[in-house]
Formats: C-alpha cells, structure tokens, sequence
C-alpha cells in the first residue's frame, strides 16, 4: 500500500511542479524534480506520542 501512496504523491506533486516555472521554482529554493525533493525531505519528526495516537487511530476506525 505505501508504493501506491507514494505514486500517487509523486504523480501529483510532479503534476504541480510542472505547473510551476522553472524560475519560481528557484526562487522558493525548490527543485525542478520533485522525486529528488520527496527522496531527502523529512516531513515530520519522531512522535512521543506515537503508540497513543495508533491506538486512537485504531479506535477511530473501529467506530468508537
């Protein structure tokens, strides 16, 4: 599941980078290829609350 999570991220940032010019793109310090960005960029760091937010989220998708 996370291939196709992560195809279709990069399909559509890829979508959105293309419909941004070549020097915007430079002017906000970000790469033309968006694959390279999405390869090195952390988007959140370590959760202390990780374990109580999966057992939230387990919740949530039971119903409760």
């Amino acid at each position: 599941m996370f291939t196709t999570v992560a195809n279709v991220l990069l399909a559509s940032t890829k979508t959105a980078f293309e419909a941004v010019s070549k020097a915007d793109l430079e002017r906000l310090q970000l790469p033309d290829n968006p694959e390279a960005m999405l390869k090195t960029t952390i988007f959140t760091g370590p959760m202390k609350q990780n374990d109580d937010m999966a057992k939230m989220f387990e919740r949530v998708k039971a119903g409760g």
